[in-house]
Order: C-alpha cells, then sequence, then structure tokens
C-alpha cells in the first residue's frame, strides 16, 4: 500500500502538495514561454512544443526516469490543467490540455500505479477557493487521458494505492480547512472504473491483503481482521485477536489458501534470534485452524519450584479438569508461594488463564497477602471456561499492575492438558 498526503488549501494554489515539495521548479515569470526557460527549470530541451504559455510548472520524474511537465497552460485568460510527457532527449511525446472548463484548473500530484498507469489531480479554482478536485487517470505510452467523474464539487485530500485499484478521500482536517468541501470516498480502478463511492469507507491503513474489491483482511501484531470497505458499522466482521513474544522488529506477510487466510510473522526476538509464528483462519468465519504461538515460550513442570520476576517461589502442584457435561469445564489449581529471600517483603501474585492465542480468559480473585521472608502459604482456587473454548495456559501474574504485554513475556507459565 502506498500512502500520500496532499495540502488543499492557500499551499495548494502554490503546488504545495507534499510529495513533490524537492520537484518545485523555479518559474521566471517575465520570461517563463520559452524553450530555453524549460530547460533552464527541468535540464530538459523540449524540441517540438508549441503555443508554449505556461501559468504553472513542475517537474515529474518517473522510476524508468522519463519526465513529464505538469501544471498549466494559459488559454482564452483560463489556467488549464496541463501535462506534457519527454523523452530522455527532450523530444514531447505528448501533452494533454483539458480547454473545457470555464474556471481556472490545473494539474499537481502526480502518482504511479502498480498497473504503471498514472494519477493526476485536477483542482478547479474560483477566486483562489477550490471547488472541486477531480482524479485523472493518464495512459503514459500515448498520453489518453481520462477525466474521472466522482460526484459534483467532489474533492480529495488523500490518495491510497493497492495492487489493483486507489482510493480517493478528504481527511478531517482539510473538511475544516475548505467550507467548500464534503466528506466523500472513491474506490477506483487502476482503469480509472469507479468500484464503489460513498460518505464513509473502511480504508486499510496497515498491512492488508484484498479477497476481492470490497473485502480484506488487515493484520496487525496485536488483531487479524476481516473487514468491508463498504462499512455499516466501526466493527470488523471479525477479529481475531494475538499476542506476539517481546521483539524488537516484526515482518509481517498474509496470503489466501482458498478460504484459508495464512498470517506469517516473522520476528527478531530480544535475544536477536529469528522466529516466525503462523496462524491459519477460515477466511469465511474467523475460525482459527492453526497457531503456533504456543512454542514461543518454555512451559514449566508441575510440582517443581520456580521463582517469579517478583522473586517469589511459586510451585503448581496440579491443574485438575472437570467438566459438568453442560458446557462448562473447571479447573482447579493447588499452588505454594514461598518467600525464600532474607530482606525482602513481597506481595502475593495471582494466577490467571489464557486461551490459544494468548488472550486472557479467567483470573484469579480473592484477598491476598504479604509474605515476609520465610513465610509461605498453600491455596487453592477454580477457574471456569465454556468448554467449546477451553484455556490452554496457565500463568503467574507476578506484578499486578503491569502490562499485559510485559507480564505473558515474563510470567512463568505453564500448559493445560486438555483432555
Amino acid at each position: 500500500m502506498k500512502y500520500i498526503y496532499i495540502l488543499l488549501f492557500i499551499s495548494l494554489l502554490l503546488f504545495g502538495c507534499k510529495k513533490d515539495e524537492t520537484n518545485d521548479i523555479p518559474i521566471n515569470i517575465e520570461n517563463q514561454n520559452t524553450v530555453e526557460e524549460i530547460f533552464k527549470a527541468t535540464g530538459c530541451k523540449p524540441t517540438n512544443v508549441q503555443d508554449i504559455n505556461i501559468a504553472r510548472m513542475r517537474l515529474f520524474v518517473d522510476n524508468n526516469n522519463i519526465k513529464y511537465l505538469y501544471g498549466s497552460k494559459t488559454k482564452n485568460n483560463i489556467e488549464n490543467f496541463w501535462i506534457a510527457k519527454f523523452d530522455l532527449s527532450g523530444n514531447q511525446l505528448w501533452e494533454i490540455i483539458n480547454s473545457k472548463s470555464l474556471t481556472t484548473n490545473f494539474a499537481y500530484n502526480p502518482q504511479v500505479l502498480h498497473n504503471g498507469n498514472l494519477v493526476f489531480g485536477c483542482a478547479q479554482l474560483n477566486n483562489d477557493y477550490v471547488l472541486a478536485v477531480q482524479p485523472v487517470l493518464i495512459t503514459p505510452q500515448n498520453g489518453i487521458a481520462k477525466f474521472i467523474n466522482v460526484r459534483e464539487n467532489f474533492q480529495y485530500s488523500d490518495i491510497t494505492i493497492f495492487d489493483n485499484f486507489f482510493f480517493c478521500s478528504i481527511n478531517d482536517r482539510q473538511l475544516n480547512l475548505n467550507s467548500n468541501a464534503i466528506r466523500w470516498f472513491a474506490q477506483i480502478d487502476n482503469e480509472g472504473n469507479i468500484l464503489n463511492q460513498d460518505g464513509e469507507m473502511n480504508i486499510p491503513q496497515n498491512y492488508s491483503i484484498w479477497k476481492d474489491s470490497n473485502t480484506f483482511i488487515s493484520f496487525a501484531e496485536s488483531t487479524i481482521e476481516k473487514n468491508n470497505v463498504l462499512i455499516n458499522s466501526k466493527e470488523p466482521i471479525w477479529a481475531y485477536k494475538i499476542q506476539l513474544p517481546s521483539h524488537l522488529k516484526c515482518e509481517p506477510n498474509a496470503r489466501f489458501d482458498k478460504d484459508t487466510i495464512i498470517v506469517n510473522y516473522k520476528l527478531e526476538l530480544a535475544d536477536e534470534t529469528e522466529k516466525t509464528y503462523t496462524y491459519k483462519l477460515s477466511y469465511t468465519t474467523g475460525k482459527v485452524y492453526l497457531n503456533n504461538n504456543l512454542d514461543m515460550y518454555t512451559f514449566l513442570d508441575l510440582e517443581k519450584p520456580y521463582i517469579a520476576p517478583d522473586s517469589m517461589t511459586v510451585t503448581l502442584h496440579s491443574i485438575n479438569i472437570t467438566n459438568n457435561n453442560q458446557g462448562t469445564t473447571y479447573y482447579n489449581i493447588s499452588y505454594t508461594l514461598q518467600n525464600k529471600t532474607k530482606e525482602k517483603v513481597i506481595t502475593e501474585g495471582t494466577f490467571e488463564t489464557l486461551y490459544s492465542n494468548l488472550v486472557k480468559g479467567d483470573f484469579q480473585t480473592g484477598f491476598f497477602s504479604k509474605l515476609y521472608p520465610g513465610e509461605s502459604i498453600n491455596r487453592t482456587y477454580t477457574f471456569k471456561s465454556i468448554s467449546s473454548t477451553p484455556y490452554k495456559i496457565i500463568q503467574y501474574k507476578h506484578d499486578l499492575m503491569g502490562s499485559d504485554a510485559d507480564i505473558i513475556a515474563k510470567s512463568l507459565k505453564w500448559k493445560i492438558n486438555n483432555k
């Protein structure tokens, strides 16, 4: 995905688009209508340009080092949207002039789509106020332009580009700055056809993969979600929460295998080793087929003492699992806490259960005390779960005020062997 932010107020009148600030061209206003002036400004000397009446001009160089001049030419005292393509020798290959408008209009903010086509904005002004911004799709091989009519007075400030289509939208800042603007979104394919348009759209801003032009999977470091572009609510179709271990770097990627979405998270861990965690889910329902995130932790043995990060010695004696055959599963634990330090007072921690995706389940409640050096305490507790969604892990929560991510990275953990 490629995301571009454009300033769309007075600075837009001076071609203030963020992407192109380094390509600003200093035009000599008193002597701009000469081939030599274009050569000085662009380093490109046109050989067959006729009727040069340039009002605004910038240089755009694509990934193949092909040069385009864009901005506006004056005709009948009106600025007109203008783009010209030049070869590496400076020959003009084609030019586009929009001479049908009765108001000032000019080209700005060129973007390259994934199929090689170009998109420019055509800004229409009246007395220095932006009336509309129209997306224009250009076929660079032959200079054919398609002015895309989204709706009357449509304006956009943001472009979000994906493999097969792009979105034009306006952000809240520009809505507040421009009284003529309305909130509207347009989804357009790489040939200039409007796929969807609405007053609200759900556009992914992070990692995403598309099943079709309407639905997509977004995968962040905390959730995997299915969403629809045309949203009726802000809630995803389904969401699956994940909990990755502490890491220095994360490189996620995803692919489809028929109706299965496979998401891989390649992590550089805190010890600088690399490990990949994989999740396989149903695209339709979000049901989990596979995840290997339990492999990221070391699980402890019963009846053995372990020292928690708060210095408490913890021994989990047993995990007894029973079922009432009516949909509820019970997990009864017995444990011993010991303060084996010489000079430290330690507050009791609590136990809590986790699902296979490391999302918290049930947690221990009650009154807890402080253990002084040499003291110990024996306790039991029973957790409950819905039988169809059993717990997989029990952890000792050593820091009652700590963050979930920090606790799960450092806590003592035991795997629950569900029958």
